[in-house]
């Protein structure tokens, strides 16, 4: 699902969800099996790309500098070992499963998604999601999660200020 501040990101994934869950269905009938990893947080040197990116892709429109790579280099550590990763989707792909959600109630975290989608397929169901989206705000006011301190301060998913063309406005509230 989309989100603030990772836009082309999101669009990406969204992309090879429905090619994984296209080439699972067309696939199957010669038992060759799909499977797409939705990961999370990894444990990894991510935020370091910048130092690591070919000269020619360097103009990412991204906000990077060294405090974005310190919060990026904070936030990833919460996230899952590699090595426990790589066990996971090995038994996901053995068992044959489409979406390897590693976390501990991917049945939930899944179901919630689809709830989302099919409020904002009416009127309603976009108000509602609307006060859902308070809620979960006001909760993460109360009890921030620890992964994300540091985030608003760093600049993380911000555009560069040098692009003149993108205008921050702040939060939406």
């Amino acid at each position: 699902m989309g989100t603030s501040g990772c836009a082309p990101y999101s669009a990406a994934k969204a992309a090879v969800i429905n090619l994984m869950e296209s080439y699972y269905q067309a696939l199957k009938p010669y038992s060759i099996g799909v499977s797409c990893l939705c990961p999370g947080g990894i444990r990894s040197n991510i935020g370091e790309s910048s130092y690591t990116r070919p000269k020619h892709l360097e103009n990412t429109g991204y906000n990077t500098n060294e405090t974005t790579i310190a919060f990026m280099h904070k936030h990833y550590s919460y996230g899952i070992d590699p090595v426990e990763l790589a066990h996971i989707f090995k038994k996901g792909i053995e068992n044959d499963v489409l979406y390897v959600v590693p976390v501990p109630e991917p049945e939930k975290m899944m179901k919630g998604i689809v709830d989302r989608v099919v409020n904002y397929a009416t009127a309603e169901g976009m108000k509602r999601q609307e006060e859902l989206n308070k809620k979960r705000m006001e909760e993460m006011r109360k009890n921030p999660n620890p992964m994300m301190e540091g985030a608003a301060e760093a600049g993380w998913g911000k555009a560069r200020e040098d692009l003149t063309w993108v205008k921050n406005k702040g939060p939406q509230t």
